[in-house]
């Protein structure tokens, strides 16, 4: 048996044209013994817990989103100042100081963060 998968609003719609429909035929299918009320109750509950969990996955979606920019942010302020801080550190005790040497060596460890991105270069063909 195949099940066709619905997008969220097709859900939500679909379940929302149940609880109506319901409603609707509540009389009906209290004659053909349904517990019509927990029935309606429930399809009610259901609804409004998976609206309100969509509604909460996608502003938590948002917030991730924004963090994350404001970590990648944060991360590259840190080397800038970082790398500043290094740079007057390396002026303050004479660059060719066996002290700028230490310093030196930890920009030489840590190394640069990677440029941007350039377009890739195209290696030139050999003469024949």
């Amino acid at each position: 048996m195949r099940h066709m998968a619905l997008s969220e609003t097709q859900t939500f719609g679909f379940g929302e044209n149940v609880l109506r429909l319901l409603e609707k035929e509540k009389d009906a299918l209290k004659k053909g013994g349904m517990d019509i009320d927990a029935v309606i109750t429930t399809q009610q509950s259901l609804l409004e817990a998976a609206v309100t969990a969509n509604a909460q996955q996608h502003d938590l979606r948002r917030q991730a989103k924004s963090a994350t920019g404001h970590s990648v942010a944060m991360t590259r302020r840190l080397y800038v100042v970082s790398s500043g801080f290094l740079d007057m550190a390396i002026a303050a005790v004479e660059k060719d100081s066996a002290a700028a040497k230490d310093f030196r060596r930890l920009r030489s460890e840590i190394g640069r963060p990677p440029a941007e991105e350039a377009a890739p270069v195209e290696p030139e063909a050999a003469e024949t």
